[in-house]
């Protein structure tokens, strides 16, 4: 096998869900030589035919320091490649460890003041207003104080506040929420595993009504890449 060292256009993946799936076949298809590096159990990416390396890690979320020994074993093979985080837990990692790691792989993660933003969901709603983006009514964080509940409007739903360790700990991504006592019996669920959510008034419709923008900024915040994605099935 011809040695990775010797390849500029090297590219590992970090993630193996569908977002790194969809990657994984834009950049096979540029002929890159790509690593794909899994670390959930029902990742995918992995399986793609363009895939010319896989390594597995476990528990990223808990022990980001895993993904740093892993480069750092791997730099002589795969020194200079671009690496491409598709999940937070990634990014979070990548950023942790940013200094060490940037003398040897070049670093497709936003700059340090941003990251906030994608990860922590309290400054992204924040930014969100800030812009006049309409957004559903916030009630505050989910805790046993119930100070908010008298203005409440059942169904509501509980969204984390960092959403890869609320789907670790719970394998969802928010609780429906249809009375007051399924929200006394979330809210010291959430304190008992010392996890944070936020009360959201729940947008009413099928799944077909969920649509996302994603856009390709450069360095300058220039849209380069753009398309509007509707949902069949959340």
């Amino acid at each position: 096998m011809k040695n990775m060292a010797s390849d500029p256009e090297l590219a590992v993946v970090i993630g193996g869900f569908v977002n790194a799936l969809g990657l994984v076949r834009a950049l096979g298809a540029m002929n890159r030589r790509i690593v794909v590096i899994s670390n959930r159990s029902y990742d995918i990416a992995n399986y793609s035919r363009y895939v010319h390396e896989y390594r597995r890690i476990d528990d990223l979320e808990r022990c980001p320091e895993r993904l740093l020994s892993l480069l750092e074993e791997n730099a002589p093979q795969w020194h200079g490649g671009m690496v491409f985080p598709t999940n937070d837990e990634a990014i979070a990692a990548l950023h942790a460890y940013r200094e060490k790691l940037s003398s040897r792989y070049r670093l497709n993660i936003p700059p340090p003041e941003a990251i906030p933003y994608i990860l922590e969901k309290i400054p992204m709603l924040n930014a969100a207003e800030e812009t006049g983006i309409p957004l559903p009514k916030c009630y505050g964080l989910a805790d046993e104080t119930g100070a908010f509940e008298s203005a409440l409007r059942f169904p509501v739903v509980v969204k984390p506040v960092n959403a890869s360790e609320f789907s670790l700990r719970f394998d969802r991504k928010l609780f429906l929420i249809r009375d007051k006592k399924e929200l006394e019996d979330c809210t010291r669920l959430l304190s008992a595993s010392g996890t944070k959510g936020q009360v959201f008034d729940l947008v009413p419709g099928p799944d077909s009504a969920i649509y996302i923008y994603c856009v390709y900024l450069d360095r300058k915040g220039v849209p380069l890449a753009e398309c509007t994605v509707q949902k069949l099935r959340q």
